[in-house]
């Protein structure tokens, strides 16, 4: 991955390879997933990007009503619920 070569490893140096992991673990976890600006999604930050994609598909979504519950859910609310609790990510290192 160039931009991980580019903008961390090269970049700086190491003590040892424990040292290493855990800075490209920070650097992808904090930057690379979270702040950098990815063509892919139109030059903008990944948490942005699946911000404005929520927004858009909750808006967008039906919901479903249980009379005999008295309550209404909604799908895509409950289907972020479940990911929030993932937290996923773009890339994860497989060191």
């Amino acid at each position: 991955m160039k931009t991980l070569k580019r903008e961390e490893i090269y970049a700086n140096d190491y003590v040892d390879l424990e040292h290493l992991r855990r800075n490209i673990e920070t650097f992808i976890d904090d930057y690379y997933n979270r702040c950098r600006l990815h063509s892919a999604l139109g030059y903008q930050p990944p948490e942005e990007f699946e911000q404005q994609l929520t927004t858009a598909t909750t808006r967008a979504a039906a919901t479903m009503s249980f009379f005999r519950h008295g309550r209404t859910i909604n799908p895509i609310v409950q289907w972020q619920k479940r990911r929030a609790a993932r937290r996923p990510l773009l890339f994860r290192p497989s060191v």
